[in-house]
């Protein structure tokens, strides 16, 4: 986490960090990583958020993160198990 924020701050072109961080929205390295980012879900997801799809835990452990420059215009959770995890689908705008 601390190399991906590292090379983060010094990249000059707006950016998108997404993928399956095996963590729950309260837990320190979700908001480590959110920091200074914008988390999709809190910007136009709503409910429970659940990306994971096993039988235990049914939490949300799958994120996109955007940087300033992106407007967030949807959130989606695809609920077809397709594999262990949902899929989830953000529509940005570059401002």
């Amino acid at each position: 986490m601390a190399l991906i924020r590292a090379h983060a701050k010094q990249c000059p072109y707006p950016y998108i960090i997404s993928g399956d961080f095996n963590d729950t929205p309260s837990s320190y390295a979700v908001n480590q990583m959110s920091k200074g980012l914008k988390n999709t879900f809190v910007e136009k997801g709503f409910g429970p958020g659940r990306t994971y799809n096993g039988d235990f835990p049914n939490y949300q452990i799958d994120y996109i993160m955007v940087s300033p420059q992106f407007n967030v215009a949807s959130y989606t959770i695809v609920e077809k198990k397709l594999s262990d995890h949902y899929p989830v689908i953000a529509d940005l705008m570059l401002k």
